[in-house]
């Protein structure tokens, strides 16, 4: 049993610490030849920490080189008695910090994986649903990359996986986030080594109904303390998908409408920042970005036939073609300063403007038995936004307080013109002005006892809300909030389990577009409005998160106040109306669980899930539980290639008053980097079996409406990724309030 090894250790972690303080820099995974490479590096002396199970913990000190290492050179002994020694485990990929689940991202395969939205999608209780995500129980998270906020999520498939550090899931953000958030995503990158140009140039296709196509090219200029950097990113999309809708009301008479829909839809979109950070003193730093999103045209031609039936009779076939447009702009430019002047406080200033406008103008042409009716309606919105929020850090002993402030201005103008009405009953032309002021203070404490953790935070928000009409201030409408959030959690963790218990007070505020007071035309038996009366949504949640080992449970339970849904009922004759609806309370509970186990080159994430809601409209129940279920798989080939297939399924159940049917979806990915890893290529192949297709009922009203959702799921992408000088900015300015996501 004393013999030494002479082949490489396959699947070792190597981890390097800086002399002669033993800090850590950076760690990995050896492949199944015992090689590594430590890349963004600077060279020079360094302790090399190897820990494998079953073998001695090895520490020796090494020169980072321009080669490759192997294990191979490292004489790593076996322990003489299996039996009676204690075998040190490699560090942790999942831990349990800042009321949620970091992943250690160096540690891990998923380091090889692909881009950051790939890294995601693999996360516990993180779910993926096209391009965007969501946490499980929590809702759409607040992303930020390095303590910038991320506003547009195709972003992520920017970011080259082997540059990230770590990845926190937040599932209880503390007071001095909005009181609109539920969750937080926060990313860190590598800390950039080097001076001079860097750069990554991506380009994604995709191959589905239609072919899609991007490319981006991102520059980044560092020369001592200075950085400056930006971004282009240049996309056009081509979709088709299709809809099935049968709707039956008895009103006045039973009446029932199929319809189906072909929708094509083609756009282009230019994203682009431009920007610089400054570096002075150890812990002081100030940056400004300016940033332009352009939809120069996003062109629609929908086509529609809708068969009608009265007493079980076909009385009509209706032909539509749809032929729409849309073009949206915005100019977006934050500001930020951090500073630490005494050794006591740490302060950050963000400041925010934004402004931006949209247009959409759609021509609708009904073929009917005997007759052509032209349905042409047009709107538009322009919007404008100014905020500043100032945070700061105190040391009390061995507990921190956060404390500051917060402010937003913002003006939200929406127009909607009926040029010709056509055979449309009833279309409600609208000029509604939305004005709001928040104020907003804030303070939390964190404080640890022991392996004890606790942390209580309070939030108020003064809010001053106006609605205008054709420049008419209207009372009912306008309102004043003054709301208070609290929050407070207690943690406890050692080497074996971690535990959480939080509760917070949250609130959601309508989007300015359901505030509006027009009414648009969908089809000839259907409709749609706004509601200027809609009240905030106020929530309040308890949340429970464990470890043990690979195993991880979430649960959540949320009482809503002036929840909205999106409710139909009887507008004129035989047409349904869609608008937005407050319901007087209702009640979610979740609960998930996940085990993520390693098997030498395999990584799979297990998990199981549960959400039921408890909820009563017109006195019917919508409370069946909808289970499911994810297997996340990860598998680490020969060499620098890397395969993952994920599948996940949804049984039946109930999403608020919709009844939801089951979906299965299936994806694979293949990996494989060059270069050494300059050069990265992801092959992609989504919905592999063509079976996310979205199916749901909705009976209220004396309305049963029942859709199915044939989108553009099934596809392949070709993602090619090629970085120089691996530095990135070090800009750290952040949104200063969450006002961008209503607009």
């Amino acid at each position: 049993m004393g013999k030494k090894r002479q082949v490489g250790l396959e699947f070792a972690n190597v981890v390097l610490l800086s002399l002669p303080d033993s800090t850590y820099i950076s760690g990995m995974v050896t492949d199944e030849n015992g090689i590594f490479r430590f890349d963004n590096i600077n060279q020079g002396d360094y302790l090399l920490k190897v820990l494998y199970i079953g073998l001695e913990n090895k520490l020796l000190p090494v020169r980072v080189a321009t080669e490759p290492v192997a294990v191979s050179d490292i004489q790593l002994k076996e322990s003489n008695v299996l039996s009676e020694v204690v075998v040190t485990a490699p560090p942790k990929i999942f831990k349990m910090e800042n009321s949620g689940i970091s992943t250690n991202i160096q540690n891990s395969r998923l380091k090889n994986i692909g881009t950051a939205a790939d890294i995601l999608a693999q996360l516990p209780f993180v779910i993926k649903n096209g391009e965007n995500f969501t946490v499980f129980g929590k809702g759409t998270p607040l992303i930020y990359i390095n303590n910038r906020l991320v506003r547009d999520v195709s972003e992520l498939n920017e970011i080259n996986s082997a540059n990230l550090k770590k990845v926190t899931v937040i599932t209880n953000p503390g007071a001095e986030y909005d009181a609109t958030v539920k969750s937080v995503i926060k990313i860190e990158t590598l800390r950039p080594q080097g001076e001079g140009i860097s750069g990554t140039a991506t380009g994604n296709i995709f191959i589905d109904r239609n072919f899609s196509h991007n490319e981006l090219i991102n520059l980044n200029y560092r020369k001592n303390n200075l950085d400056i950097f930006g971004m282009f990113r240049f996309s056009q999309a081509n979709d088709r998908n299709y809809d099935y809708l049968k709707q039956s009301t008895n009103f006045n008479e039973p009446v029932l409408t199929r319809l189906n829909l072909e929708a094509t839809q083609h756009s282009r979109s230019i994203r682009s920042n431009l920007g610089f950070n400054y570096l002075f003193g150890k812990d002081n730093s100030f940056g400004v970005k300016y940033e332009l999103t352009r939809n120069p045209d996003d062109h629609g031609k929908p086509h529609t036939q809708i068969d009608v039936y009265q007493n079980n009779q076909l009385t009509e076939i209706i032909t539509s073609d749809w032929d729409s447009h849309e073009k949206h702009s915005t100019n977006y430019v934050n500001a930020y300063l951090n500073i630490h002047p005494v050794s006591w406080l740490l302060a950050k200033l963000d400041m925010d403007y934004a402004t931006g406008t949209g247009s959409d103008s759609q021509n609708v042409m009904n073929n009917f038995t005997d007759s052509i009716e032209n349905i042409i309606t047009n709107a538009d919105q322009n919007y404008n936004l100014y905020a500043a929020k100032l945070t700061m850090t105190t040391s009390v002993n061995t507990g921190k307080l956060t404390y500051g402030g917060e402010y937003s201005d913002t003006r939200n103008q929406q127009n909607f013109y009926v040029n010709d009405e056509g055979i449309a009953q009833n279309l409600i032309p609208d000029n509604n002005t939305s004005k709001q002021n928040l104020f907003a203070a804030f303070a939390s404490f964190s404080k640890p006892f022991g392996r004890l953790t606790a942390d209580i935070g309070l939030r108020y928000e003064n809010t001053n809300f106006e609605y205008l009409v054709n420049g008419i201030k209207q009372d009912d409408q306008s309102q004043i909030y003054r709301n208070w959030f609290p929050s407070a959690g207690l943690s406890y963790s050692d080497e074996k389990y971690s535990i959480s218990l939080n509760y917070r007070n949250t609130i959601y505020r309508p989007a300015y577009y359901q505030l509006r007071n027009s009414v648009q035309y969908d089809s000839p038996y259907s409709y749609e409005s706004g509601n200027p009366y809609l009240k905030p949504v106020n929530i309040n949640t308890l949340s429970l998160l464990c470890m043990w080992k690979d195993v991880k449970l979430m649960a959540n339970y949320d009482l809503y106040k002036n929840n909205i849904l999106f409710i139909p009922e009887q507008y004129l004759n035989n047409i349904v109306l869609f608008s937005p609806v407050n319901l007087d309370k209702n009640q979610n509970l979740s609960t998930s669980i996940s085990y993520s186990p390693t098997i030498r080159v395999w990584k799979p994430i297990l998990e199981a899930g549960i959400t039921k809601d408890f909820l009563v409209y017109n006195k019917t129940s919508y409370n069946k539980p909808r289970y499911s279920f994810s297997m996340r798989n990860s598998i680490m080939l020969f060499k620098s290639w890397q395969v993952s297939a994920d599948l996940t399924y949804s049984t039946n159940g109930n999403e608020t008053i919709d009844y939801a049917y089951e979906i299965f979806r299936m994806n694979v990915n293949l990996s494989k980097s060059f270069l050494k890893d300059k050069l990265r290529v992801n092959l992609y192949g989504t919905d592999i079996f063509n079976t996310d297709k979205q199916k749901a009922d909705v009976v209220v009203n004396n309305i049963i409406s029942s859709i199915h959702h044939d989108y553009n799921t099934q596809g392949i992408r070709l993602s090619v990724t090629y970085r120089f000088n691996s530095t990135s900015s070090k800009y750290k300015g952040e949104a200063a309030s969450g006002e961008l996501n209503r607009l």
